[in-house]
C-alpha cells in the first residue's frame, strides 16, 4: 500500500482552485454541514491535487463555499486552513480518486454532470469498474423533492474568478443569489 499524502500544509483556501465542475455533487447536506462547521469550526482538511504550483480542490468544495457563505454572513473564517497535499500522476487519476475516494453518500452525484465532465478532460468513466456508494434512499429524495417544484431553471455562467464576486453582490440584495434574482426581475419580495 502508497501513501498518497505528500505533505500536509496551510492553504488560502479563497485560492484553491475547483477540481470538479460546478453542480457536480447535489448538496444535499449543505446546511447539516454548515451548522457542523459553526458548531465544531473547521474540522477536516481539504484534500488537493497540486498542478504547475496551483491546487485543486480533490475534497470539500462543499466546505469552501460555506466558508465564503460564513465570511459574508460576519464570521470571522481564518485565511489559511489545513489541506493535505495527494500524490496524483494526472488530471485523469485525480479524477479518479476523487470519485472513488472521497465520493460520499451524503451528496450524491449529478451524473449528467459527471459524463460532460469525463468527456472535456478526456477519460471514460467505467461504472463498472467505479467503485462508489450510493445511497439511493437520499437519491429518491431529491428526485422527489424536484419533482414537487414548479419552477424553472435560471443558469448563470462565469468565469471562476468572477463567481464569488456575482455572487457576493447578489448577496447584498437578498438572502440568497436565488431570491435576489427573483427580486431584480420581478422587483418583488420572494
Amino acid at each position: 500500500m502508497d501513501n498518497r499524502i505528500k505533505k500536509i500544509l496551510d492553504v488560502d483556501w479563497r485560492e484553491v482552485k475547483d477540481f470538479q465542475p460546478e453542480n457536480f455533487k447535489v448538496p444535499y447536506h449543505g446546511e447539516k454541514i454548515k451548522q457542523s462547521i459553526l458548531k465544531y469550526g473547521f474540522s477536516v482538511p481539504f484534500a488537493v491535487w497540486e498542478k504547475d504550483g496551483i491546487y485543486y480542490c480533490i475534497d470539500g468544495h462543499l466546505r469552501k463555499e460555506i466558508l465564503y457563505e460564513l465570511q459574508h454572513e460576519g464570521f470571522k473564517v481564518p485565511s489559511t486552513l489545513p489541506a493535505y497535499v495527494l500524490e496524483c500522476a494526472d488530471e485523469k487519476e485525480a479524477a479518479e480518486m476523487l470519485l472513488e475516494v472521497f465520493n460520499t453518500k451524503s451528496n450524491p452525484i449529478n451524473y449528467d454532470i459527471l459524463e460532460m465532465w469525463s468527456d472535456s478532460i478526456g477519460f471514460d468513466v467505467d461504472f463498472g469498474n467505479l467503485h462508489m456508494e450510493m445511497d439511493v434512499d437520499v437519491i429518491d429524495d431529491v428526485k422527489e423533492e424536484k419533482e414537487h417544484e414548479d419552477k424553472h431553471l435560471i443558469t448563470l455562467n462565469y468565469v471562476e474568478d468572477d463567481y464569488h464576486q456575482v455572487k457576493d453582490a447578489l448577496l447584498k440584495i437578498a438572502k440568497s443569489p436565488e431570491d435576489a434574482v427573483w427580486k431584480l426581475c420581478f422587483k418583488t419580495e420572494k
